[in-house]
C-alpha cells in the first residue's frame, strides 16, 4: 500500500481503499487461518504414537507468526488514518 497521503481527500480515498482491503482480503483470510489451525491441531493430536509432527507444528507456528504480523500491520495502518484524520481523538488516548 502507498504511504498515507497528506491531502484530506486523498487520505479519505486511501482509508476507503484500506477498509475494502480489510473487508475483502483480511477478514476472509482470518476464517481460513482459523480453519487451518483447527485442522493442523487436529492432525497433531490425532497422530499415532511415534509419528513425528514437528514439521507440521513448525509450519503452524510460522503461519501464526505471519498472521500476527499481518494483523499488527493492519492495526498500525488503521491507527495511521485515525491519527491523520482525527488528531484530537488520539491525543485523548495518548495522555490518559
Amino acid at each position: 500500500m502507498k504511504p498515507v497521503g497528506s491531502e484530506v481527500d486523498s487520505i479519505k480515498a486511501q482509508k476507503e481503499e484500506f477498509r475494502s482491503f480489510r473487508r475483502n482480503k483480511v477478514e476472509p483470510l482470518s476464517l481460513r487461518v482459523g480453519e487451518c489451525n483447527r485442522n493442523g491441531q487436529g492432525l497433531v493430536q490425532s497422530a499415532a504414537q511415534g509419528v513425528n509432527t514437528t514439521v507440521l507444528e513448525k509450519d503452524l507456528e510460522k503461519l501464526n507468526d505471519r498472521w500476527n504480523d499481518l494483523k499488527e500491520r493492519v492495526s498500525f495502518r488503521s491507527s495511521c488514518y485515525i491519527r491523520v484524520l482525527c488528531p484530537d481523538v488520539t491525543s485523548v488516548f495518548l495522555f490518559r
